[in-house]
């Protein structure tokens, strides 16, 4: 029976076409086949791997739902706190007894470096008022409290309007070192606070070869002899060392607040000639001259025993002691070393038309 829309017999003709095609070229039939082959494996493996794909996304995406709907939170009416007075109470006590316990051991005294001033005068206080009565050793230094200060504030001192709490204390008078105290006031008590003040002076020891030297400051007599230690005030000094029947020996050295300064010079007899006197000095036949060179100075360094190093600004100099050169003004660093004894380190500053002497005993070590 005729197939009245010709599909099949359109069809026959299609594959008797491809049984005469295959007949005559039977190596490309085979290839075609093959390729045909291989292109519906690919296209299975493709849809295999989608199907896998769209599975997985669907798997992620209802675990992203669940997580989420686990971290939203539950919504809860708030429950006030209750407030009962006894427990407003403790906690009134609890924070006083904090505050006393930060006195520490020493009556309530810490050190604050960095106080920060008060915008008025502290001791204008006019309830819960406390007291503080301040002294000094020795008296008449400057009271500040929390930064502010006033020209009556001089110990001995008391303030008897301050706040009851922590204050922060300064003492300072010239020629003394500042000291910063942290103090606890009490209300309704007064309490001492004492301080002794550091000097701010500069420290000279002076000690000489033979002992028992005067020492002289400035051009007078302190009184004491060698060895001694005495304290000045910071800027410039002339010191010297003065025994009978030895020549005086000078320095002049520029002091600063709590330096401490050594003089060891080593005095020599006044028979002993001079050093212009002598035919052969040690300037002579080092430098060939006796005199300071015009625009500069002279460097004389002496110690005993004879014969040490001399280091000038980290360089080792041509002789060693004793020796004297002329130099540049300045200020230069002067390094005595010797085998078997300390090294010996002097700064000095070097002026123009001046004689800085070095006069050392050398300690064995």
């Amino acid at each position: 029976m005729r197939n009245p829309l010709g599909v099949e017999p359109k069809f026959g003709r299609l594959v008797r076409h491809l049984e005469r095609w295959a007949a005559v070229h039977p190596f490309s039939y085979r290839f075609m086949v093959l390729l045909l082959a291989m292109g519906g494996y690919a296209y299975y493996k493709t849809q295999i791997k989608m199907r896998q794909l769209q599975a997985e996304i669907k798997a992620k995406e209802a675990q992203a739902q669940v997580a989420q709907q686990e971290h939203q939170p539950i919504a809860s009416a708030p429950v006030p706190a209750a407030k009962h007075p006894e427990e407003t109470e403790i906690a009134d006590d609890v924070t006083i007894r904090h505050l006393g316990a930060s006195n520490g051991a020493k009556g309530g005294e810490q050190k604050q470096p960095h106080p920060q001033k008060a915008a008025s005068s502290p001791d204008k206080v006019f309830s819960q008022q406390s007291e503080l009565k301040f002294a000094t050793q020795p008296a008449g230094a400057k009271v500040e409290i929390d930064g502010w200060s006033e020209p009556t504030w001089v110990t001995p001192f008391t303030a008897s309007h301050l706040a009851a709490g922590t204050h922060t204390v300064v003492f300072s008078k010239p020629g003394y070192l500042p000291q910063t105290r942290s103090v606890q006031s009490v209300a309704g008590k007064s309490v001492d606070i004492s301080a002794a003040l550091n000097t701010a002076a500069a420290t000279v020891v002076v000690t000489s070869n033979p002992q028992g030297a005067n020492i002289w400051v400035d051009g007078k007599d302190t009184g004491m002899t060698t060895p001694s230690q005495l304290t000045t005030e910071k800027g410039q000094h002339r010191i010297s060392v003065r025994k009978p029947g030895f020549r005086d020996v000078s320095t002049e050295e520029t002091l600063a607040e709590g330096q401490t300064f050594s003089f060891s010079p080593v005095l020599l007899s006044q028979d002993t000639p001079s050093d212009s006197a002598r035919g052969s000095s040690v300037l002579r036949r080092f430098f060939g001259a006796d005199t300071i060179p015009e625009g500069k100075g002279l460097v004389h360094v002496r110690t005993s025993p004879e014969g040490a190093t001399i280091m000038v600004d980290g360089r080792t100099a041509p002789k060693k002691s004793n020796a004297k050169w002329p130099a540049e003004p300045g200020v230069y660093s002067i390094v005595l070393q010797m085998e078997g004894y300390k090294s010996v380190h002097r700064n000095i500053k070097l002026q123009k038309g001046k004689i800085v002497n070095i006069d050392e005993i050398l300690e064995k070590q």
